[in-house]
């Protein structure tokens, strides 16, 4: 049954007693009004902090007016908001399903990257609210701090790959963000002198590390990348044909390489300990960061600061094979580059050896001259 209607001084204010937990009656204040637009009878509760007629009354009169909304319609705006809410992709939300629709080998990587550098500032925001500005200001903080053109590039790459995603799927519409890539000098080619590979050689053999210094022997001998040699199993070496399969490398399909009869031994000597070529310690299971050791490594071979040391071998081993008369596209089968392009950083070296090997051409021509005129003496 429904309770009594009280009434007030105020025209379309009354009230209904009712008891709160504790048994104590208390006065629940109703409003009856007209909506200013619809026309529509409308009546409902007012609640607010020691609600008195008065204050029922003013509300009452705000609502007729249509300066402030209905109960209903302040529920409908609740529900849109909070469905706004969860609707929007903010740039961690963005990460978050990037990781979980992608397969990228470099996850690792870009978590980091994520995490470092973009997230604190933008990981809250839509990135409808991202600007071109703010990209410029990241851009100018990173190189402020000294970090590696590269660094910086692969930072703004991440950001800038997670937004083309979030429009290619139809998660928000293209927010229109436009920043510059740092240049790289990407033809720089990093070698060792022969003074210097002795010194890293001497080491390696005493090094008391043998997954490291595996590692390293096998990046010297074959020009694999890092990545390419972490993910490398047993079952993907094939001793007897001198041959290695390389899965899902960088850029380009899986292919096989042959092995150098020192990248054999390398791999004989090499202890199995498991699946994987290079495991833990203890376990046997996949090893994925040699960071200090590589590092220690350097420092006891006293090599260049600036060398990456399995970057820099990989580089070492290509230039070699350049200087020694090995044309660049077998160079880039070896090193498995996606195309000529990125091989091309060695050509002056094989023009070198081109010239060597055309000059020996000539003067052993000189000599057969010489020696017939000799005779026709």
């Amino acid at each position: 049954m429904p309770q009594k209607r009280h009434k007030t001084q105020y025209p379309g204010v009354f009230y209904r007693e009712r008891t709160d937990a504790r048994g104590k009656p208390v006065k629940v204040y109703f409003i009856i009004y007209y909506h200013p637009k619809t026309g529509e009878h409308i009546e409902e509760k007012v609640v607010g902090p020691k609600m008195t007629p008065a204050k029922a009354n003013t509300i009452r009169a705000l609502k007729a007016k249509g300066a402030k909304p209905t109960r209903r319609e302040e529920r409908e705006a609740r529900k849109a908001k909070s469905k706004a809410a969860r609707e929007q992709w903010t740039l961690q939300k963005l990460w978050d399903t990037y990781v979980e629709m992608t397969a990228r080998k470099d996850k690792g990587a870009d978590k980091s990257r994520f995490e470092k550098y973009i997230k604190p500032e933008f990981g809250e925001l839509d990135p409808a609210d991202i600007t071109t500005w703010q990209m410029k200001k990241l851009r100018a903080s990173l190189e402020k701090q000294k970090f590696a053109p590269q660094t910086v590039k692969h930072v703004l790459a991440l950001f800038r790959r997670l937004i083309r995603f979030g429009v290619r799927n139809g998660f928000f519409k293209d927010p229109g963000i436009h920043f510059e890539m740092p240049a790289l000098d990407n033809e720089k080619v990093e070698t060792l002198t022969p003074a210097q590979l002795k010194k890293l050689k001497d080491v390696l053999a005493e090094w008391p590390d043998c997954q490291a210094a595996g590692l390293v022997q096998l990046a010297l001998h074959t020009g694999m990348r890092r990545s390419e040699m972490l993910r490398l199993k047993w079952n993907d070496i094939d001793e007897d044909g001198g041959f290695v399969y390389i899965r899902s490398p960088k850029g380009g399909k899986s292919h096989t390489i042959p092995l150098s009869n020192q990248a054999r031994k390398i791999l004989t000597n090499h202890p199995k300990e498991g699946d994987y070529v290079f495991t833990t310690q203890k376990g046997g299971r996949q090893r994925k960061c040699f960071n200090r050791a590589l590092r220690e490594l350097k420092e006891k071979a006293e090599l260049p600061a600036d060398f990456r040391i399995l970057h820099g071998l990989r580089h070492h081993f290509a230039s070699t094979m350049a200087s020694n008369g090995v044309d660049l596209y077998t160079i880039q089968r070896l090193l498995g580059h996606s195309s000529p392009a990125m091989t091309q950083r060695y050509s002056h070296l094989a023009d070198a050896a081109l010239r060597d090997a055309a000059q020996v051409g000539a003067m052993a021509i000189e000599a057969q001259a010489k020696e017939a005129e000799e005779s026709a003496e």
